[in-house]
């Protein structure tokens, strides 16, 4: 595990898969209630493919400082990606990189790609673009409310590991993982 600094002053708990002169260099982005390091697998692929591979846990995910699942605007998404970005860009500055981002996270690099940077390829795995089932509009006025006067208030969206894969091992292996975690704030 590496410390990568994001422009606003966190400190990211990066994960560094590194190869011997890579032909090219992933970053990859984590989803929703979980950390890069469950990438490790991936990496490994990768690694054999002589592809090196970065990640990082977003703020509020893994490793990473911050209230679990609560982020204060996108742009904290944005300024963490970048950190990733320019760690890769200095680590590997011959290779040709590549976004990657597996729900949450494919949300976050298509975002990137279309406000940010749009030089740069991007993989979206299963991105999280929109909410599958439309919120009902009395929950979102709930929440809404709740929010102002409780501001930190975050609840439980549990996600069941046969909705991750349909692997039983995978499935277990991301129930148990005590870096993950099913919060979801409204601040």
């Amino acid at each position: 595990m590496i410390g990568i600094e994001s422009t606003n002053g966190r400190v990211l708990n990066g994960h560094h898969w590194p190869v011997e002169n890579p032909i090219s260099t992933m970053i990859l982005v984590h989803g929703f209630g979980e950390h890069g390091g469950r990438y490790a697998t991936m990496a490994s692929y990768l690694n054999a493919q002589n592809i090196a591979v970065v990640s990082a846990d977003l703020k509020g995910h893994g490793k990473t400082q911050g209230k679990r699942g609560v982020i204060q605007a996108y742009d904290d998404f944005r300024e963490d990606l970048s950190a990733l970005i320019d760690f890769a860009k200095q680590t590997y500055p011959q290779t040709h990189l590549t976004l990657y981002g597996h729900s949450m996270g494919g949300g976050i690099v298509l975002d990137y790609g279309m406000n940010i940077q749009s030089d740069l390829p991007i993989i979206a795995s299963a991105p999280l673009i929109s909410p599958a089932d439309p919120v009902p509009a009395i929950l979102r006025f709930i929440v809404t409310w709740l929010a102002r006067i409780k501001p930190d208030l975050t609840l439980s969206q549990p996600l069941a590991g046969d909705k991750i894969s349909s692997l039983i091992e995978e499935q277990k292996l991301y129930e148990s993982d005590p870096l993950n975690h099913s919060t979801l704030g409204f601040k």
